[in-house]
């Protein structure tokens, strides 16, 4: 860990200064970051179900972020780099070493075609007992780590004040795991899709739309011959955008899905939905709803898809200059298609921010996390909390 810490250290402070160096070329530019520092308690490391021991941990956690803006006549900039490094009293094995970077532009070529690009890459783990190893005995020498490299191109067209506008996007992302190969090779996969949105323009601001998308998943190496994970995904929606109109903003689509699947003539298909809407009734109140029905990808042999319907309230307060809180309030149902297994988990977070200065902050936050299912054996709760501080530069 001493060693990918002192290596994401060095990959911000190049960061930094290949941004400072490049603010000469454009026309304005920002560069900014932060560093949260942490201890973290939770009373279920392992999230251990009913069945299987519970053991609790102490850890510290460090995460320092970057991002650099800029702008050059009708070109934007966005990149942004952080990491994330986790040290906890139980085995050695469990500490992890997160990181991410990513790129985005935005080109205004004429008055009616914007291109916006984006690419990305994470280098994440999943903890033991989410996902593959939600079900083991014996702890792996070493948690299970991946890769996941991702770019997209969206070509938007129209004028502001034009009745009709067009989104035309394609994205790709590849997932690769690079610990314990023998068992997680199987849950490496590509993905692909197309997007087709059609905006009819009320006034500026708000905009009915039609949506189309077209989703490939491929994975590198099924379990079998017989594996059903792989295949097509499309979702066809209708709803209505709208920016900031006073003190609400939002985006709303329902429609259908359905998912066919390359080795299996079983298919997945519904109400397909997707709601975010933000509200902000006082200066310092904001309000944000999300909810979305969603498609995960299976890590189980004996499954084909995981469908999600999840829903997250969020109330963040300015209590005066200095303080502010945010309260999160979700509840996400997983359904395995192939088995009759049904998930619901429930979260709830308080988090407080307190400024002790221009650039220093005081960070503390509590979590409630718990999972019911049909198989008693998946079930668990676990609690976790959280105290720190922020330096902003």
């Amino acid at each position: 860990m001493v060693r990918w810490g002192k290596g994401c250290a060095t990959i911000l402070v190049a960061f930094l200064s290949a941004a400072a160096s490049a603010q000469e070329g454009f026309d304005s530019s920002r560069v900014s970051a932060d560093l949260l520092a942490s201890g973290v308690y939770t009373d279920n490391f392992y999230y251990g179900t009913g069945d299987e021991p519970q053991e609790a941990a102490f850890g510290a956690v460090v995460a320092p972020r970057a991002a650099y803006k800029a702008t050059k006549g009708r070109f934007d900039l966005l990149a942004t780099a952080g990491a994330e490094l986790g040290a906890f009293n139980q085995e050695p094995a469990d500490d992890y070493e997160d990181a991410s970077a990513g790129i985005n532009t935005s080109w205004l070529a004429t008055r009616r075609g914007r291109l916006d690009l984006r690419a990305g890459f994470e280098r994440k783990h999943d903890p033991f007992g989410i996902n593959r190893t939600e079900d083991a005995t014996v702890r792996d020498q070493d948690l299970d780590i991946w890769h996941a490299a991702q770019g997209g191109l969206l070509f938007h067209y129209g004028a502001p004040e034009a009745t009709l506008n067009a989104e035309v996007g394609v994205s790709a992302l590849e997932k690769s795991y690079q610990t314990n190969e023998a068992a997680t090779r199987f849950l490496d996969y590509t993905g692909t899709s197309l997007q087709y949105t059609l905006f009819y323009n009320f006034s500026p601001k708000t905009a009915m739309l039609f949506d189309f998308v077209r989703a490939d998943i491929q994975f590198d190496e099924p379990f079998s011959a017989a594996d059903a994970r792989s295949g097509d995904e499309y979702r066809v929606r209708t709803g209505l955008k709208w920016l900031a109109t006073g003190k609400t903003s939002g985006d709303l689509r329902v429609g259908v899905f359905r998912r066919q699947f390359d080795n299996s003539t079983a298919t997945e298909q519904g109400l397909d939905w997707q709601a975010n809407v933000q509200w902000a009734p006082r200066a310092r109140t904001l309000l944000d709803l999300e909810a979305a029905r969603g498609s995960q990808e299976s890590y189980r042999a004996d499954t084909n898809v995981n469908v999600t319907r999840s829903v997250t309230a969020r109330w963040k307060q300015y209590w005066s200059a200095r303080l502010s809180s945010q309260l999160s309030l979700g509840q996400t149902t997983t359904n395995f298609v192939g088995i009759a297994r049904k998930d619901t988990a429930y979260n709830v977070r308080l988090g407080l921010d307190y400024m002790l200065s221009q650039s220093l902050s005081a960070v503390m936050a509590a979590e409630s996390f718990n999972r019911t299912s049909n198989e008693p054996t998946s079930e668990f709760d676990r609690i976790s909390a959280f105290a720190g501080i922020r330096v902003d530069y």
